[in-house]
């Protein structure tokens, strides 16, 4: 079996990933990404599966902190790690007192679409 093919049964094996810590600052894609990847994410940055492409190699590279993360991936399994890091030294006070409730006329997600919108316009103009 190669290593793709290891990565693979892998992921089908685990399945879905729970959330170990409070799930109210990720966003509804973040969430998601976590659900179907997670078990493959904390698989490479403990060591337990090798990468064998250059973006999971940069992924454990970034799980080691030697670099920002860059992807969406990269950037939502590094807020999932910080936030139990957090909560761990926290404990559960945090838990406790905060609940995020929407208000105003825009929602987190909605907020954040506008602004990706909003960059590409501005990208798009700025080339022209």
């Amino acid at each position: 079996m190669d290593r793709k093919q290891q990565h693979q049964a892998f992921i089908r094996e685990k399945g879905q990933f729970k959330l170990d810590c409070s799930a109210v600052i990720f966003a509804a894609d973040e969430l998601e990404l976590l659900q179907q990847w997670g078990h493959w994410f904390q698989a490479l940055q403990e060591g337990v599966l090798e990468p064998f492409t250059d973006l999971q190699h940069n992924f454990v590279v970034m799980c080691r902190g030697e670099r920002e993360p860059v992807s969406l991936e990269e950037k939502t399994w590094h807020k999932y790690i910080n936030r139990k890091r957090i909560e761990a030294k926290s404990g559960d006070s945090l838990r406790q007192h905060y609940e995020y409730r929407e208000q105003g006329f825009y929602t987190r997600d909605m907020k954040k679409q506008l602004t990706r919108m909003m960059y590409a316009e501005m990208h798009r103009s700025h080339k022209l």
